[in-house]
């Protein structure tokens, strides 16, 4: 090969990393300006009133598009493999799971479950006993065990969430490693109407209507279905019950001073959840420590994520 060649050789070399370069550059720039685009809408929202935050959150706040994301990221992943009437199996990143056919909820469902929303991987430990309060497809059900819970309880007043669940927790079932309650929790014994959405699966609620169809759920506290069941101890409690948290708290006292469970509480229905849960709970029983999780945009507010009381 004559130096001419050689010469060649490089300028082509040149060129191609050059072009290569460029082509990353661009990448680059396209994503910042999109993640630019989502900060500047968030901080334009916030000025104008349009976006609720609180809590020591800010539209600066690190980590608040994690969810959308990830809800973006796992409805890339997910794929139908059987229909069965109203419900379908789906592949997931977190395995098959039963759903709605005709909600769109299904990848912040899995997205919540892979990044661990309520530190259960963390909270439970070997041999616990588990309230999973708002079961929905028993994805969280599902994380308790696989921490090492001997027994979770799934409570679930949602008729079409709980043929999910019930699916998908089939063999856990059998072995009577979960017991499905289906009930709503409750601060008494009460029957009310459950509002249902069947674009969003497990956004079943007894508080929020508009204009939803509906059907009627049996609701009773925590301290009943404790007692009922006859549980020796209750470690954690995992409550996310579409806006009643508070009072689901307030019919769970007896277990809650009896046992001091860890709790994770979500913070995403009220503005005031990151104050009036926590103190609620501390009400009953002082001894707990409070840690709020990242601050995170849900819709049109940015807010802590779940609230995890531990005993000091």
């Amino acid at each position: 090969m004559t130096i001419p060649d050689v010469k060649e050789k490089i300028r082509g070399l040149s060129a191609r990393r050059r072009l290569l370069c460029a082509l990353v550059t661009v990448l680059a720039l396209v994503l910042i300006c999109v993640a630019l685009h989502k900060r500047v809408g968030v901080i334009v929202g916030s000025v104008n009133g349009k976006l609720q935050v609180v809590h020591g959150c800010s539209a600066f706040s690190r980590g608040i598009f994690r969810d959308e994301d990830g809800f973006e990221r796992e409805a890339k992943r997910i794929f139908e493999v059987q229909r069965d009437g109203s419900i379908a199996m789906f592949d997931t990143s977190i395995g098959s799971i039963w759903y709605p056919v005709s909600a769109w909820t299904w990848p912040a469902l899995v997205e919540a479950s892979a990044a661990d929303l309520y530190n259960l991987r963390s909270l439970v430990r070997l041999s616990d006993v588990v309230l999973d309060v708002g079961a929905n497809m028993g994805t969280e059900t599902r994380n308790a065990l696989s921490a090492g819970a001997r027994l979770v309880v799934a409570i679930e007043p949602d008729p079409v969430s709980l043929e999910c669940l019930r699916r998908n927790l089939s063999s856990e079932i059998r072995e009577n490693r979960v017991i499905v309650v289906p009930q709503g929790a409750w601060d008494k014994a009460e029957t009310m109407p459950l509002y249902l959405d069947a674009a969003n699966a497990g956004g079943a609620s007894v508080l929020f209507a508009n204009g939803r169809g509906e059907t009627f759920a049996s609701l009773n506290t925590i301290d009943w279905m404790v007692s009922n069941l006859k549980l020796p101890k209750v470690d954690v409690i995992k409550i996310h019950v579409e806006g009643a948290e508070r009072q689901a708290l307030l019919g769970a006292r007896e277990t809650i001073r009896r046992f001091h469970p860890r709790l994770a509480l979500s913070l995403e229905h009220y503005l005031s959840d990151a104050d009036t849960l926590p103190q609620t709970a501390r009400a009953i029983w002082p001894g707990y420590h409070v840690q709020l999780t990242p601050c995170v945009k849900t819709f049109a507010r940015i807010h802590p994520e779940v609230a995890l009381l531990t005993s000091k």
